[in-house]
């Protein structure tokens, strides 16, 4: 078939909801020049968001799954916009997809050194979860910050599957966490957290001697709790240039997706 008929089909596929049909004709004939022309105008800005063209953003609710499906089968450099290249990619923003699914396939973007996770997705405490398998192959990653649905009851899932981020610099939890396990000190570079303490009950001695930039903690408590008490007695005895910049205030309690 020539471009405009391939594409003409997968439209009318589209158009009638055989939204898999269409995707596994995509993935069946993974031509470039088919998979460029749906690309079209399509981008990544400096933020790392999502710019769509007209074709994808007429299909409402599937416009990101057809976006990232389609992205990360295009490996051709010569036919892509320059910021959609897989290895110029640094950041990205993921904040909408396939209704509590994870595109899975963006572990070939093997450069990231920044993700945000702003997703409708539940975290599974499972081996089996899509995106705790995936964090550890970005080896590159300096920051991640993730806001899904079930982080408590997965917290130690999540937390180890980040600890194999060698060159983790920042980390950021949005929704309220329930543990804190050891192994941070896996993350040699890790200088800056930001977590939701809300819910936290269980927290390593490990992660209370961390020596960090800044840990900012937020909770909707009052006060920070007082299993924090060793870690501000261990940072005042430290000199002033060692010291950890700790902060804290008060959240409503359905802050995040959690």
């Amino acid at each position: 078939m020539i471009i405009k008929e391939t594409i003409d089909k997968i439209q009318s596929l589209l158009s009638l909801d055989e939204v898999e049909t269409a995707i596994n004709l995509i993935l069946a004939l993974d031509d470039p020049k088919l998979n460029s022309e749906f690309l079209n105008g399509c981008s990544l800005n400096t933020n790392g968001e999502i710019v769509l063209n007209d074709f994808l953003s007429q299909f409402s609710d599937i416009k990101y799954y057809l976006f990232y499906t389609i992205f990360c089968l295009s490996q051709d450099e010569k036919l892509l916009e320059k910021s959609l290249i897989h290895k110029n990619i640094k950041k990205i923003h993921i904040e909408q997809y396939k209704a509590n699914d994870f595109p899975s396939d963006i572990e070939i973007l093997k450069n990231l050194e920044e993700l945000i996770i702003d997703l409708d997705y539940t975290i599974q405490n499972n081996d089996d979860d899509n995106l705790l398998q995936l964090l550890p192959k970005f080896k590159k990653l300096k920051s991640i910050s993730i806001n899904t649905h079930g982080v408590g009851e997965a917290s130690d899932r999540l937390f180890k599957s980040i600890y194999n981020l060698k060159n983790l610099e920042s980390i950021i939890i949005k929704p309220a966490i329930m543990s804190i396990p050891i192994g941070m000190s896996n993350l040699k570079k890790i200088s800056n957290i930001d977590i939701n303490c809300t819910e936290l009950f269980n927290i390593s001695d490990e992660f209370l001697s961390l020596k960090l930039k800044t840990l900012h903690l937020r909770s909707h408590n009052p006060r920070i709790q007082r299993d924090f008490d060793k870690m501000f007695e261990y940072n005042y005895k430290r000199e002033n240039k060692a010291k950890t910049s700790i902060s804290y205030h008060k959240i409503d309690y359905y802050y995040g997706r959690s």
